[in-house]
């Protein structure tokens, strides 16, 4: 199963976010998978961290566009029917690529999301065990569906034109896409499979407020809103 990871972070942020990575990508060094990193960041990953993975260097901070990153690796580099999102700072258990592999073989095709727990202190582990003993789970604002997060029918993907490019930066292209591609494929929310966050600093959102308005406008047409970059075929999309 391929990984997708999207790696943008500025020099001051640079070495807290590789830890993460680190961890995160330490969580599924016993899964049978292929990481693919997109590494917007000015120094590249491979030297720097233990696992294989295969990075894909394109330095572009300043202008970031999450979807149309994401959009970029699904359509170059995933080869199978199936692939999994994940993000910097999330620690898996030892059989999510299994129960992921299980879910991709039971229906002809689905977008499963996992369900999270937040991390509320700074740690690194890989660990699963020892990260869950870290995060405290009786708070309910803690615990929420990932939304960006886990398993995505590429055929179903490519049904709905991939993420919408109108949202700049990041964020919430993952709920708009959620909303589009529950139309041509089962949507299944997955609480059994239960991933963590560990903690950072809130990240820099410049443009949150220009994209929530879209999404609301969006939302409003929904019924009928099914393809994004509606002036754009799939070989337009995802062009960094």
């Amino acid at each position: 199963m391929e990984v997708v990871y999207i790696f943008n972070y500025t020099p001051e942020t640079f070495n807290t976010a590789l830890q993460r990575l680190k961890c995160s990508i330490g969580s599924l060094q016993n899964q049978n998978v292929r990481i693919i990193v997109l590494n917007h960041s000015n120094s590249k990953l491979t030297p720097l961290v233990a696992f294989p993975i295969f990075e894909i260097h394109h330095p572009c901070y300043d202008n970031y566009n999450k979807a149309k990153s994401i959009n970029h690796v699904v359509k170059n580099y995933i080869k199978g029917d199936y692939y999994l999102m994940s993000d910097v700072d999330i620690i898996v258990p030892l059989d999510y690529v299994e129960k992921m592999n299980q879910l991709s073989m039971k229906y002809k095709s689905c977008r499963v999301i996992p369900f999270i727990h937040r991390v509320m202190i700074e740690m690194y582990s890989f660990d699963y065990t020892e990260v869950q003993g870290y995060a405290d789970t009786n708070i309910k604002n803690n615990q929420s569906l990932a939304a960006g997060i886990g398993l995505i029918h590429k055929p179903s993907w490519k049904a709905i034109n991939g993420y919408d490019e109108t949202f700049v930066g990041h964020g919430p292209e993952d709920h708009d896409f959620n909303l589009r591609i529950a139309k041509v494929c089962p949507v299944i929310n997955d609480y059994t499979n239960i991933i963590y966050h560990l903690y950072h600093q809130p990240l820099r959102m410049n443009n949150s407020k220009n994209n929530c308005k879209y999404l609301e406008q969006r939302y409003m047409d929904y019924q009928n809103y099914i393809i994004a970059n509606e002036n754009k075929t799939i070989e337009e999309i995802g062009i960094i």
